[in-house]
Protein backbone atom coordinates (compact mmCIF):
# COMPACT_ATOMS: atom_id res chain seq x y z
CA UNK A 1 0.00 0.00 0.00
CA UNK A 2 1.41 3.32 -1.08
CA UNK A 3 0.82 6.44 1.05
CA UNK A 4 1.02 9.86 -0.60
CA UNK A 5 3.59 12.24 0.88
CA UNK A 6 1.90 15.05 2.80
CA UNK A 7 2.89 18.47 4.00
CA UNK A 8 2.73 18.85 7.78
CA UNK A 9 4.28 20.84 10.63
CA UNK A 10 6.64 19.33 13.22
CA UNK A 11 4.99 19.59 16.68
CA UNK A 12 8.42 20.00 18.31
CA UNK A 13 10.08 22.76 16.30
CA UNK A 14 7.12 24.15 14.25
CA UNK A 15 8.98 23.67 10.96
CA UNK A 16 6.96 22.59 7.91
CA UNK A 17 8.17 19.35 6.33
CA UNK A 18 7.05 16.67 3.91
CA UNK A 19 6.05 13.45 5.67
CA UNK A 20 7.06 10.58 3.42
CA UNK A 21 5.41 7.92 5.55
CA UNK A 22 1.84 7.97 6.83
CA UNK A 23 2.65 7.88 10.56
CA UNK A 24 5.54 10.36 10.55
CA UNK A 25 4.87 13.22 12.99
CA UNK A 26 8.31 14.81 13.41
CA UNK A 27 10.70 16.37 10.95
CA UNK A 28 13.71 14.40 12.23
CA UNK A 29 14.82 11.71 14.61
CA UNK A 30 16.29 14.42 16.87
CA UNK A 31 12.88 16.10 17.29
CA UNK A 32 11.20 12.75 17.95
CA UNK A 33 13.78 11.81 20.60
CA UNK A 34 13.57 15.22 22.27
CA UNK A 35 9.77 14.96 22.39
CA UNK A 36 9.88 11.45 23.91
CA UNK A 37 12.48 12.52 26.49
CA UNK A 38 10.26 15.44 27.45
CA UNK A 39 7.35 13.06 28.02
CA UNK A 40 9.57 10.90 30.25
CA UNK A 41 10.66 13.95 32.24
CA UNK A 42 7.06 15.03 32.77
CA UNK A 43 6.15 11.55 33.98
CA UNK A 44 9.08 11.67 36.41
CA UNK A 45 7.73 14.94 37.82
CA UNK A 46 4.53 13.24 38.90
CA UNK A 47 3.19 15.18 41.87
CA UNK A 48 0.06 13.10 42.34
CA UNK A 49 -0.84 11.93 45.83
CA UNK A 50 0.88 8.78 47.06
CA UNK A 51 0.79 6.87 50.36
CA UNK A 52 3.49 7.49 52.98
CA UNK A 53 5.61 4.36 53.47
CA UNK A 54 5.40 4.70 57.25
CA UNK A 55 1.91 5.94 58.17
CA UNK A 56 0.09 5.21 54.85
CA UNK A 57 -1.57 8.65 54.71
CA UNK A 58 -1.79 10.18 51.24
CA UNK A 59 0.46 13.15 50.53
CA UNK A 60 1.47 15.10 47.45
CA UNK A 61 5.19 15.85 47.20
CA UNK A 62 6.25 19.44 46.65
CA UNK A 63 8.71 20.67 44.07
CA UNK A 64 12.18 19.41 44.83
CA UNK A 65 11.23 16.31 46.78
CA UNK A 66 9.46 14.23 44.15
CA UNK A 67 11.32 11.07 45.17
CA UNK A 68 10.18 11.46 48.76
CA UNK A 69 8.41 8.37 50.06
CA UNK A 70 7.43 9.83 53.44
CA UNK A 71 4.89 12.53 54.24
CA UNK A 72 7.15 14.22 56.81
CA UNK A 73 10.63 14.09 58.27
CA UNK A 74 9.09 12.64 61.43
CA UNK A 75 7.79 9.60 59.50
CA UNK A 76 11.17 9.20 57.79
CA UNK A 77 12.95 9.25 61.18
CA UNK A 78 10.53 6.73 62.66
CA UNK A 79 11.04 4.40 59.70
CA UNK A 80 14.83 4.70 60.03
CA UNK A 81 14.53 3.86 63.73
CA UNK A 82 12.42 0.79 62.95
CA UNK A 83 14.76 -0.53 60.28
CA UNK A 84 17.99 0.13 62.15
CA UNK A 85 17.23 -0.81 65.75
CA UNK A 86 14.75 -3.61 66.29
CA UNK A 87 16.04 -6.17 63.85
CA UNK A 88 19.77 -6.21 64.62
CA UNK A 89 19.60 -9.41 66.64
CA UNK A 90 17.50 -11.06 63.93
CA UNK A 91 20.02 -10.08 61.22
CA UNK A 92 22.99 -11.22 63.31
CA UNK A 93 21.32 -14.53 64.21
CA UNK A 94 20.61 -15.14 60.53
CA UNK A 95 24.18 -14.23 59.56
CA UNK A 96 25.69 -16.61 62.13
CA UNK A 97 23.13 -19.36 61.47
CA UNK A 98 21.72 -19.25 65.01
CA UNK A 99 18.21 -19.84 66.28
CA UNK A 100 16.13 -16.71 66.75
CA UNK A 101 13.26 -16.12 69.12
CA UNK A 102 11.58 -12.77 69.81
CA UNK A 103 12.87 -11.59 73.19
CA UNK A 104 11.68 -8.56 75.13
CA UNK A 105 14.72 -6.98 76.72
CA UNK A 106 12.53 -5.40 79.40
CA UNK A 107 11.27 -8.87 80.36
CA UNK A 108 14.88 -10.08 80.61
CA UNK A 109 15.84 -7.06 82.73
CA UNK A 110 12.82 -7.63 85.01
CA UNK A 111 13.72 -11.33 85.33
CA UNK A 112 17.27 -10.39 86.33
CA UNK A 113 16.11 -7.70 88.78
CA UNK A 114 17.78 -4.85 86.83
CA UNK A 115 21.21 -6.06 88.03
CA UNK A 116 24.23 -6.88 85.90
CA UNK A 117 24.61 -10.67 85.84
CA UNK A 118 28.37 -10.36 85.34
CA UNK A 119 29.44 -7.94 88.11
CA UNK A 120 26.24 -7.48 90.16
CA UNK A 121 25.96 -3.67 89.86
CA UNK A 122 22.53 -2.04 89.73
CA UNK A 123 21.42 -1.05 86.23
CA UNK A 124 18.56 1.44 86.72
CA UNK A 125 15.79 1.64 84.16
CA UNK A 126 16.31 5.43 83.81
CA UNK A 127 19.71 4.74 82.20
CA UNK A 128 18.24 2.48 79.51
CA UNK A 129 19.53 3.63 76.10
CA UNK A 130 22.18 5.98 77.52
CA UNK A 131 25.97 5.74 77.47
CA UNK A 132 26.33 5.54 81.25
CA UNK A 133 28.78 2.90 82.50
CA UNK A 134 26.00 1.05 84.35
CA UNK A 135 23.29 1.38 81.68
CA UNK A 136 21.41 -1.91 81.20
CA UNK A 137 22.10 -3.78 77.97
CA UNK A 138 20.94 -7.11 76.59
CA UNK A 139 23.82 -9.60 76.59
CA UNK A 140 24.00 -13.11 75.14
CA UNK A 141 25.46 -15.66 77.58
CA UNK A 142 26.79 -17.69 74.64
CA UNK A 143 27.45 -15.03 71.96
CA UNK A 144 25.69 -15.18 68.60
CA UNK A 145 29.12 -15.21 66.95
CA UNK A 146 29.86 -18.45 68.81
CA UNK A 147 26.59 -20.16 67.84
CA UNK A 148 24.44 -19.13 70.81
CA UNK A 149 20.74 -18.66 70.18
CA UNK A 150 18.90 -15.38 70.52
CA UNK A 151 16.46 -16.74 73.08
CA UNK A 152 15.07 -15.81 76.49
CA UNK A 153 17.25 -18.48 78.14
CA UNK A 154 20.47 -17.29 76.47
CA UNK A 155 20.09 -13.58 77.27
CA UNK A 156 20.90 -11.67 80.42
CA UNK A 157 21.08 -8.16 81.80
CA UNK A 158 24.59 -6.71 81.72
CA UNK A 159 25.92 -3.24 82.47
CA UNK A 160 27.44 -1.35 79.58
CA UNK A 161 31.01 -1.78 80.87
CA UNK A 162 30.72 -5.56 81.33
CA UNK A 163 29.02 -6.01 77.95
CA UNK A 164 31.87 -4.12 76.25
CA UNK A 165 34.55 -6.14 78.10
CA UNK A 166 32.76 -9.45 77.45
CA UNK A 167 32.42 -8.87 73.71
CA UNK A 168 32.10 -12.25 71.99
CA UNK A 169 33.64 -14.27 74.81
CA UNK A 170 31.94 -17.18 76.52
CA UNK A 171 31.52 -16.96 80.32
CA UNK A 172 34.53 -19.26 80.84
CA UNK A 173 36.76 -17.14 78.57
CA UNK A 174 35.58 -14.00 80.36
CA UNK A 175 36.52 -15.45 83.74
CA UNK A 176 39.99 -16.36 82.41
CA UNK A 177 40.46 -12.86 80.93
CA UNK A 178 39.42 -11.15 84.18
CA UNK A 179 41.63 -13.44 86.28
CA UNK A 180 44.74 -12.66 84.22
Amino acid sequence: MYVQPRETICPRCDVPFTALYGLTKFCSYTCQTAHNNRLKQEAARDRSARPCRYCATDFAPTYGDLRNAYCSERCAERQRAVTTSGSTHRRRAKRFGCAFQIVSRLAVFDRDGWKCQVCGVDTPRELLGTRAHNAPELDHVVPLARGGAHSFENTQCACRDCNNVKGDRTPEELDEALAA
